[in-house]
């Protein structure tokens, strides 16, 4: 075997250098042309769209939090294509729109406490729903009545009472979903 043209080590591939000259040449090339690896990147994914398409699910398999980022950063970037594919996906999909409603009324109706039962405690609830809308109307934003500590999770429920709800931008109460709560595990 005729030594690598770089560094001269044994081990040679077809274009005469050993493999890690050939990833540093190709690491440097590409940093020099990031146009032309840019369009042969989606000349090679136009002419490969499965193999494309596998490499992708892999790669997000192996980097769910890049993906998570990427996904949120996306959709800051675009709010109105967000809405519009939400309301696409609820429209061709109202049976499980359905389902969700349901799941989390019951879910509330689990959730409220026996102490919850009482006059006055709807009363407050039922005054956090109404300053969220009238929050919403003077700022011209949305603000969502937010439950602290969620009502369905995996690892925690919380109750359906005024001590456990408070108002948020819609933006930040979607963003932060079921996953965090104060003194979470």
């Amino acid at each position: 075997m005729k030594p690598c043209k770089k560094c001269g080590a044994e081990n040679r591939n077809k274009s005469g250098n050993c493999i890690p000259c050939s990833r540093a040449s190709g690491a440097k090339w590409r940093k020099a042309n990031p146009e032309k690896k840019k369009a042969n990147s989606a000349d090679w994914q136009s002419n490969n769209p499965e193999r494309a398409r596998i490499n992708a699910l892999a790669w997000a398999r192996n980097n769910p939090e890049k993906c998570r980022i990427n996904a949120a950063n996306w959709s800051k970037k675009n709010p109105n294509r967000c809405k519009a594919n939400a309301r696409a996906w609820r429209k061709e999909n109202p049976e499980k729109c359905s389902v969700k409603a349901a799941r989390r009324r019951a879910m509330k109706v689990r959730a409220i406490p026996s102490c919850g039962s009482n006059w006055f405690e709807g009363l407050l609830v039922k005054e956090v729903y109404i300053l969220a809308k009238t929050r919403s109307l003077v700022e011209g934003k949305p603000f969502h009545v937010d439950h602290i500590v969620p009502l369905i999770s995996d690892i925690v429920q919380g109750f359906h009472c005024s001590s456990n709800l408070q108002i948020l931008e819609g933006s930040k109460n979607c963003y932060k979903g079921n996953r965090t709560w104060p003194n979470m595990p």
